[in-house]
């Protein structure tokens, strides 16, 4: 799921990294390499095998890849509840701390470095909240992709089912994160402008290496999907690759709106 949307969101009074984004690439195309890590230390190259013939570990696979693509195909299509949490969350921070950033926005803060980074960090702290609130809704369908790939048979020793079960427990911890206290931390910026609350710099910190956490136990499980792929699976891998790509851009989108909104909502009375 990192779907890492590095962005600005500028406001007509001043500019707040709605933030990096950083939240679990929950799709992603596969790598283009045919030979590649399987994350167990060793380097596997794909073999050429006929469908009606495959290997342990590539019957394995083609289910991996399939249930992937189901996994990509059903995150797609939800992506109007991740709005919909992601309003709701922008509708509570309105009604707890409208306009809380707004002081910080004014004459003499506007032109000051240390009170702009303290918006910076806030903005970060936006974002993974919104990111948080968006990815509850893949939180079903990654429960029963995450049940597909742990009942999968693997080879012996390839490796596999340790790439497996670390992609599952760092997704899994990614999406049992829990929001901030933006109102609070808010706030705390209000009273201190020129130091970040110590809990939005917790927070961040957090959220960051989780995520970063998660990518990493994605890029392998799709290096490994992609290690015992066989040319008769080049349509799925293609349709993988295209939902991928159109979850990637539309995850981005979403979310871009959702900063703009609830960045205008603590900026703005």
């Amino acid at each position: 799921m990192k779907r890492t949307v590095a962005t600005v969101i500028a406001t007509a009074a001043f500019v707040v990294p709605a933030q990096a984004f950083a939240a679990p690439i929950m799709g992603a195309p596969l790598p283009s390499a045919k030979s590649a890590q399987t994350g167990s230390g060793t380097t596997t190259t794909t073999t050429t095998t006929t469908p009606f013939r495959l290997t342990l570990n590539e019957q394995a696979d083609r289910k991996a890849l399939n249930a992937y693509a189901t996994y990509l195909s059903t995150l797609l299509n939800q992506q109007t509840i991740g709005e919909t949490n992601d309003s709701t969350f922008t509708a509570t921070i309105s009604s707890g701390c409208k306009a809380a950033l707004e002081p910080l926005t004014q004459p003499p803060y506007e032109v000051n470095g240390t009170v702009q980074h303290t918006l910076t960090v806030l903005g970060q702290e936006m974002g993974d909240d919104l990111s948080i609130n968006f990815d509850l809704a893949a939180t079903p369908a990654f429960t029963k992709f995450s049940g597909v790939l742990t009942r999968l048979h693997w080879k012996q020793f390839s490796g596999a089912p340790l790439v497996v079960k670390r992609y599952v427990n760092k997704e899994t911890n990614v999406l049992a994160l829990a929001v901030s206290n933006l109102c609070l931390d808010a706030s705390d910026a209000q009273i201190k402008p020129a130091s970040v609350p110590d809990a939005t710099h917790q927070f961040v910190k957090s959220y960051d290496e989780a995520s970063t956490q998660a990518n990493l136990g994605l890029s392998n499980l799709l290096t490994l999907m992609q290690t015992y792929e066989v040319p008769s699976e080049k349509t799925l891998v293609a349709r993988i690759s295209t939902l991928a790509n159109e979850l990637a851009s539309q995850t981005k989108n979403d979310l871009l709106q959702s900063g703009t909104a609830l960045s205008t909502v603590l900026e703005s009375n």
